[in-house]
């Protein structure tokens, strides 16, 4: 039986992904759930209340999804009206032991002054940050308070203290973002991604560190920014520079890192709704796919796996795509659908087919 749009499961889920807690599983899920209309529109009301309400209680570094479903729920669906209580003729309510009542209440304020007084000499109050999202099939731009501009590409977070600007310029990326950063030599910007630290003062530029991907990489379009891998990462000791038209890419996997030129005119096509394979391995193109599309794009076979792209749409659908790299490239793609949507693409090779 198909699950409903608004069911306590998918609620569940989606708040799960809104908090950041989703899993590999429950990205899946919602993924293929969003190709539902109704459940897409579910989600994008969702969204919008978490953007309104929910963001400014996400503290660093964790949030519990389930309680905030359960929080959630109780703020949008009413209440049951309270019980009026029959009035007794006489005498006290049975039941009530006014003693052990009085001294629950006694005992209730003694562990909550001493809570107050455990938080008050603990130090500072953790710090809050407010999240803003991108779902599967969609990107967005925001533009912070020191005016920075900042485009998300789809399936990518972006967390920002909410005393950003006060001190310092902080936020933290998980995913993929184009960076118009407000020059202010006074106050550097700084990107934290999956270890990765970027440090600007003024610039543009792109950073890629999606959580399923092998490969970090910043690409400097505009100014200087300095890049520092996280500790470990082989032959790099001192934070790299790069100057316009030169990238850094990590391997999070080896921890080898290297960098090179890259062609100005390709730089963060996304944000224009072009898709650019330059000689991209198949696996990142289908991730590419799917985040752009918002369906699971997976790849079968070793050989499949080995095959690179070059190739570049703006326009075309999923299944125009499909349509050309099947005749250009070769590639078999096996589309799987339910009754009401696109649940997966596999791409897949015959052991006789001589893939280039």
């Amino acid at each position: 039986m198909k699950e409903d749009a608004h069911s306590d499961a998918f609620t569940a889920l989606c708040l799960r992904y809104l908090s950041g807690e989703a899993g590999s599983e429950d990205r899946r899920q919602l993924v293929a759930a969003l190709q539902d209309p109704q459940k897409k529109a579910h989600f994008a009301a969702l969204e919008k209340q978490w953007n309104g309400v929910g963001p400014a209680s996400v503290t660093e570094p964790s949030f519990e999804a389930e309680a905030a479903f359960e929080q959630f729920r109780r703020t949008r669906m009413p209440a049951s009206p309270p019980s009026v209580p029959q009035r007794r003729k006489g005498g006290r309510r049975p039941g009530l032991n006014l003693p052990l009542f009085f001294f629950a209440g006694c005992l209730a304020v003694a562990i909550a002054a001493y809570f107050w007084n455990t938080t008050q000499v603990d130090g500072p109050a953790p710090e809050k940050w407010v999240e803003r999202l991108s779902p599967p099939g969609q990107s967005s731009v925001l533009t912070l308070s020191d005016g920075t501009r900042i485009y998300l590409n789809a399936d990518s977070h972006l967390y920002i203290p909410t005393a950003f600007g006060a001190t310092d310029r902080r936020v933290r990326l998980e995913g993929e973002a184009f960076f118009e950063v407000t020059h202010d030599p006074e106050h550097p910007f700084v990107v934290d991604a999956g270890g990765l630290r970027t440090t600007v003062l003024g610039t543009k530029f792109n950073l890629k560190a999606y959580d399923d991907s092998p490969v970090q990489a910043v690409s400097l379009v505009e100014g200087r920014v300095a890049v520092t891998p996280p500790a470990g990462t082989a032959g790099v000791v001192e934070p790299v520079v790069l100057k316009p038209g030169s990238a850094f890419e990590l391997d999070r996997e080896t921890r080898q890192s290297s960098t090179h030129p890259f062609d100005l005119s390709k730089a963060a096509t996304w944000r224009f709704n072009r898709l650019t394979f330059d000689d991209t391995p198949l696996p990142e193109a289908a991730r590419m796919l799917g985040r752009r599309f918002g369906v699971p794009v997976e790849v079968q076979g070793t050989k499949a796996a080995q095959h690179h792209l070059t190739a570049e749409f703006e326009h075309e659908s999923l299944e125009e795509i499909l349509d050309v790299l099947g005749k250009t490239e070769g590639l078999h793609s096996r589309v799987v659908r339910n009754s009401t949507y696109l649940e997966k693409v596999i791409f897949e090779v015959d052991a006789e087919a001589d893939i280039p």
